[in-house]
């Protein structure tokens, strides 16, 4: 049983405290984030449809359409840029996290024939 007053132990735990902590900042922010561009995506869209309106009974003319579509069109590429740089990060840690539970398992697989040797 590992000794819970080792300095080492202790730093251990407050690192893991720490990352715990930042991690939880972080899905925050994130979806704070998320929840602000989908928000400013719907009045943008709103504005096209009251735009696109006009136009159709003639009181704006299709230069103000293609403004109000712009828009719409600016915040699906945000969106869509911060989802794929999402999904880039999860997949670049979980490639390195199962790369050394590759190394892991080899350590084990040669300190076991090590083991085996000596007997």
């Amino acid at each position: 049983m590992p000794n819970q007053h080792n300095p080492v132990l202790q730093q251990i735990h407050r690192d893991q405290k720490i990352y715990t902590s930042i991690t939880a900042i972080s899905l925050l922010a994130w979806l704070l984030t998320l929840g602000i561009l989908c928000f400013i995506g719907y009045t943008e869209y709103l504005d096209y449809q009251l735009i696109q309106s006009r136009f159709s009974v003639g009181l704006a003319p299709k230069e103000d359409v293609f403004e109000a579509l712009k828009g719409v069109a600016f915040i699906a590429f945000a969106i869509s840029m911060m989802v794929a740089a999402l999904t880039t990060v999860i997949l670049l840690v979980r490639q390195r996290s199962a790369s050394l539970q590759d190394i892991q398992l080899r350590l084990a697989l040669v300190e076991e024939m090590i083991s085996t040797e000596k007997r």
